[in-house]
């Protein structure tokens, strides 16, 4: 007999039609102890989400409206591999099409920490393009959020996992997390970087400053 040491809720929300109210789709998975967050998305993505209904409930209204703004970062504006690509989505978002994945999940995933802030750990370019394109809110973008069943966050443990190999050297360095980011397209060396930006709202500031605002707005 299995024992089940991890319990996380899965919630897939879609922007509605209906003001106010958001298509939710939750699941509670199990897992052993030593699944990270990134073993319940591939799960997610190839044993729950087929057999999910096209057509999703429109069955709940929005009580906390999050401001993406303040939504935390794991990337510096020099972490973020292409504008162009940014350019293409606000593009798509202007023509009325949100973004998503092939199989029709959102690129856009997030978790919350034990102090309560929200963290986006995939999607960092989708969501700069949803702000970009006039997007204030998170009920206003398509998006997953993970986080353990009863608690409704993540460990500081569990959130080091978003470091890749660079996590263990947090026991060494002895700082928060949120004061560092990650940026893969540097050399290994060079990857974990100090925090400079401290939530989408400065990062999109950063990034729409550095890269002129009409080559993104073309």
């Amino acid at each position: 007999m299995t024992i089940w040491k991890c319990r996380r809720l899965v919630k897939l929300v879609y922007p509605s039609q209906i003001s106010s109210k958001v298509a939710v789709h939750e699941t509670e998975m199990k897992f052993s102890k030593d699944k990270s967050i990134y073993d319940t998305v591939e799960s997610y993505e190839k044993n729950i989400f087929p057999k999910i209904d096209d057509k999703l409930p429109v069955n709940r209204c929005v009580t906390e409206r999050i401001p993406l703004a303040t939504i935390i970062n794991l990337h510096n504006h020099d972490g973020i591999r292409s504008i162009a690509q940014i350019k293409s989505m606000v593009r798509q978002l202007r023509s009325g099409s949100h973004i998503l994945a092939r199989n029709g999940l959102p690129n856009i995933k997030l978790t919350r920490s034990t102090a309560g802030e929200w963290i986006i750990f995939d999607g960092h370019h989708t969501l700069l393009a949803y702000m970009k394109a006039g997007k204030n809110y998170l009920d206003e973008v398509p998006h997953i959020i993970i986080n353990d069943y009863n608690q409704h966050h993540m460990t500081d443990n569990e959130i080091l996992v978003f470091f890749g190999r660079h996590a263990g050297k947090f026991n060494e360095l002895r700082h928060d997390w949120k004061n560092y980011t990650i940026n893969w397209q540097a050399p290994f060396k060079e990857q974990l970087c100090s925090r400079i930006q401290r939530n989408m709202g400065e990062l999109a500031n950063a990034v729409f400053s550095f890269y002129s605002a009409g080559y993104i707005n073309q």
